[in-house]
This record gives structure tokens, sequence and C-alpha cells, in this order.
């Protein structure tokens, strides 16, 4: 195997990289609330869950280019990946345990704003 072709293995892995990146780093999986099994097994499936999310990145990001579509940048914005995952920790689960469909599509849409605002 030659350069040409250790590049594009390098290349086909970078997707992995950077999804592991953001796991352990941003997500902190190894960062647990508790000490019990229950707690760590929860901790570990949410933050699966929340990597697993994109979704709300999409739409956010749909937003975030129409708004900026009306004006003359220099470069393309994107949802900053650290805020999105701020933002779904401290929102997403208060949206999920909401019984009342109103206040839950109200969650929602204030997780979408926050998430486009970046604030």
């Amino acid at each position: 195997m030659g350069i040409k072709g250790f590049k594009e293995l390098c290349f086909m892995r970078w997707p992995v990289k950077t999804k592991y990146d953001e796991v352990k780093n941003k997500l902190e999986i190894e960062n647990f609330s508790g000490h019990s099994v229950l707690a760590i097994e929860q901790d570990f499936y949410i933050t699966m869950y929340m990597v697993n999310i994109p979704a709300a990145t999409w739409e956010a990001q749909e937003q975030v280019a129409s708004e900026r579509d009306k004006k003359d940048n220099r470069h393309q914005y994107q949802v900053n990946v650290n805020h999105e995952i701020g933002v779904l920790k401290d929102h997403f689960i208060l949206a999920l345990l909401e019984d009342n469909e109103e206040e839950h599509s109200k969650q929602v849409r204030k997780i979408l704003l926050l998430l486009a605002t970046d604030q």
C-alpha cells in the first residue's frame, strides 16, 4: 500500500475519529453522575441517545442557513456542537418528561431556538 492508499484509509477513518472525540470529550461518556450500576447505565444510554439525535442539529442548521442567506456573510455559519450539547443536556430531558403536549412542543421550540441562536 502506497501513500495514496494510506491517505484514502485515513479519510475513511476520519468520521469515526470525530464521532469518538465527540462522545469521549464533548459528551464526557466517562464522567458518570453516580457510582451505582443503574446510574452508570443511565448515563451511558442517555449519552448514546444524545449522540444519535442529529435531527435537532439539522433543523437548527436550516434555520441558521435561512437567516444567514439574507445577509452578506463572508463565511458559512454552522451550529456550534459544544453549544448544542450544552443545550440538549440542560433542556432535552425536560422536554421528554413533559406530559402536556402543548408544554412539550414549547420545550422543543425553545431547544431549536437556543440551538439556532447560539445563546
